[in-house]
């Protein structure tokens, strides 16, 4: 039954794929446009936001400013999260840069053995976030029109983060077992500087063409989709508003759908919350990103996925709730 479930899911991938190609040489005119705006977002928004706080994060771990903040962060870690104080670093990078960088600094921190599988499973579930300068700047300031938006955005964002991060902190207990000595191998031992540095600045950029890769595939996907006519047979099903196309939009390739919740024009607060709820979640470019990311490691994917539901869940309905006060 397995082997045939695997053949089925590869031969629906296959189709897939072929469909796809086949749209790319019906609407080429399209299909690159798409791919041009998926690049240049990518180029003028994304690599300058993250690209620098890539390469920190990469030459903090290598130079072991992890076990600094560790000890410092450690109490209120296990506390809060019954995660190392280690976790603090991937908190702060997940809160402070943007996705998938918080994913990023969590494996780096289970490669070098400072989290056991079932700490780095609760982890990821909280560290893994949009940053502020993309909240604020890109969608309250750049498409909403005025901070304040981005300001609810951000707080409602934060709030999520930390709460599925408490709700998340009994589980996978039993997974708390010593790291594999392979992983104990690659201990936190500062490398020299230099060296550290070259690393930094190599993973950084493949970091960054990973996730243009993926912005660019996204946009060309939901931009066929788009023209396939599937968002406008989905809206017919769901209620009249004019948020919903983003929305649906958004699930696939976040920014996209932001943008397309702006566009409509609406002020209500279920667009605003709509916006918080997709930010929180990612899309399912991030969770390409990440699951890249994660495979890498021993830490599972589908819990990861769960917790950013429910972090959008609770992001949506504190958005909301926060919008309808400021507007009472």
């Amino acid at each position: 039954m397995d082997k045939l479930k695997k053949r089925l899911f590869h031969f629906i991938i296959a189709m897939g794929l072929v469909l796809f190609n086949v749209f790319l040489l019906w609407h080429p005119a399209a299909m690159v446009s798409a791919a041009r705006d998926g690049l240049l977002m990518w180029f003028n928004n994304v690599v300058p936001a993250l690209l620098p706080f890539a390469i920190g994060v990469h030459l903090m771990a290598l130079l072991g400013v992890t076990a600094l903040l560790g000890r410092a962060l450690g109490p209120v870690m296990q506390l809060l999260f019954n995660v190392p104080g280690a976790g603090g670093f991937a908190l702060l990078t997940g809160l402070t840069s943007g996705y998938p960088l918080g994913a990023k600094t969590v494996t780096l921190l289970r490669q070098q053995g400072q989290l056991s599988r079932g700490e780095a499973q609760r982890l990821i579930a909280f560290t893994n976030n949009a940053g502020p300068l993309f909240i604020v700047g890109f969608v309250g300031v750049g498409l909403f029109g005025h901070a304040k938006a981005g300001y609810w955005l951000l707080v409602s964002h934060v709030a999520s983060a930390l709460v599925v991060g408490v709700l998340f902190r009994f589980f996978w207990l039993g997974e708390n077992e010593k790291p594999t000595p392979a992983q104990e191998n690659r201990n936190t031992t500062p490398v020299p500087f230099w060296k550290a540095l070259g690393e930094s600045v190599q993973a950084g950029m493949a970091s960054m063409v990973v996730v243009g890769g993926f912005m660019v595939l996204f946009c060309v996907v939901l931009r066929a989709l788009e023209l396939a006519g599937l968002f406008a047979a989905l809206h017919a099903l769901l209620p009249d508003a004019p948020w919903v196309t983003g929305l649906l939009a958004g699930t696939l390739e976040m920014a996209n759908g932001a943008r397309l919740i702006a566009q409509s024009g609406s002020a209500h607060p279920a667009a605003l919350a709509a916006t918080a709820a997709l930010i929180s979640f990612g899309g399912v470019s991030v969770h390409g990103q990440t699951a890249h990311l994660l495979h890498q490691t021993d830490i599972r994917f589908p819990p990861y996925v769960l917790a950013k539901l429910v972090q959008a869940v609770v992001a949506g309905v504190v958005c909301g709730v926060l919008v309808w006060w400021a507007s009472g």
